[in-house]
């Protein structure tokens, strides 16, 4: 998918000059998982900010990386770097993209509330699973 297809109408993304051709052939959030074509969002995570594995994440394959607005993104080398304002609130939107929208035609449970989340959530599975259902 093209970048600028990929990140088409989300406004808090700035894609750079010229990457708009650019083709991703996967996306990740995690610079271990990224793969020839990937599109790496350098999200902030509990003890090390992602734009610390752009070096990593381009050696691995990556053409394109989503930072923070203020991120040094100077590891990613050549690669497109498109910015916003927090790359972790894209990383839904870009995942559900790249696969089609399938957000729009998942079927989903949600369990909440303070007590037996657990045991309503097994009993779902099970129920779906007797159904003939995945789960």
């Amino acid at each position: 998918m093209r970048l600028d297809r990929l990140l088409d109408g989300m406004a808090d993304a700035t894609l750079p000059a010229g990457s708009e051709g650019v083709e991703v052939w996967m996306v990740a959030d995690d610079s271990r998982a990224v793969r020839p074509g990937g599109l790496f969002i350098a999200r902030g995570g509990s003890a090390r900010d992602g734009s610390a594995f752009l070096a990593d994440a381009r050696s691995r394959g990556a053409v394109a990386a989503i930072v923070a607005r203020d991120a040094d993104a100077t590891a990613f080398g050549d690669g497109a770097v498109v910015r916003c304002g927090d790359p972790a609130s894209l990383v839904a939107a870009v995942a559900d993209r790249f696969h089609g929208n399938a957000c729009a035609t998942l079927p989903t449970v949600g369990v909440t509330g303070t007590n037996g989340k657990t045991t309503i959530a097994y009993l779902v599975h099970q129920l779906l699973a007797a159904a003939g259902k995945r789960a």
